[in-house]
């Protein structure tokens, strides 16, 4: 029994001094995680061996691109809809982009099991596939409308939403509603870059269904920064 009760407090323990070690997302300044994620991009995406995926259509055609390796990359903040740093984007040269998620580093232990601990989570390794903006039609059943070029294809695009819409100086937003929206703040409102339409945040929620990016953060090691 008291070889038991031992047993457990050193658990205990363990458990807490790892826990302990664990490093908080306030413990940094925004400009302290600018250059952490940047300095772990460069590694990773320039000096290191990972490559970006030219997807040139937003769902898979049946053809193999062969990978490329990126010249260049931005990093650039990107807010929730209460002004708190939540994410980065980084825009790659010669195309592609991802998101970058900040959290608190999880236990370390869990790396063991192929978990993902880091407080940088990539949402993609080779970069986010290629989209096409759309608008719903409220008024059939939520149908989406998508964009299409003189041809009838869907338009896709490489590049971000914030780089596609052209947006430089303003604050970038991602807001998390059933679905992740691209977004810039104008006069009060929120214009998402998905369908360049405005839209608001009342109460804490959107007031109407909005086009969303098809963005996922995946709890796997592979995707820790």
């Amino acid at each position: 029994m008291i070889k038991k009760i031992i047993c457990l407090g050193l658990t205990l323990v363990m458990i807490f001094s790892l826990s302990a070690c664990n490093k908080k997302a306030n413990d940094f300044s925004e400009e302290e995680h600018l250059q952490r994620v940047t300095e772990r991009i460069q590694a990773r995406y320039i000096h290191g061996d990972e490559r970006l995926r030219p997807y040139d259509k937003p769902n898979d055609d049946g053809k193999i691109y062969p990978k490329v390796k990126a010249t260049d990359f931005a990093v650039y903040p990107i807010y929730d809809e209460n002004d708190d740093l939540r994410y980065f984007l980084v825009e790659f040269d010669p195309f592609g982009y991802l998101y970058v998620r900040i959290r608190n580093e999880q236990l370390k232990g869990f790396s063991w099991l192929g978990a993902s601990t880091s407080m940088y989570m990539l949402s993609s390794i080779a970069g986010e596939p290629a989209w096409t903006p759309y608008t719903i039609d409220i008024a059939n059943s939520t149908d989406e409308i998508w964009e299409i070029d003189e041809n009838g294809e869907k338009i896709v695009y490489a590049q971000s939403p914030f780089s596609v819409r052209g947006i430089k100086d303003e604050k970038r937003y991602l807001l998390n509603f059933d679905g992740y929206i691209p977004a810039v703040k104008r006069e009060g409102k929120f214009i998402n870059l998905i369908s360049n339409s405005e839209f608001q945040v009342l109460d804490g929620q959107i007031t109407e269904k909005q086009p969303i990016a098809f963005i996922s953060f995946t709890n796997k090691k592979y995707f820790d920064l």
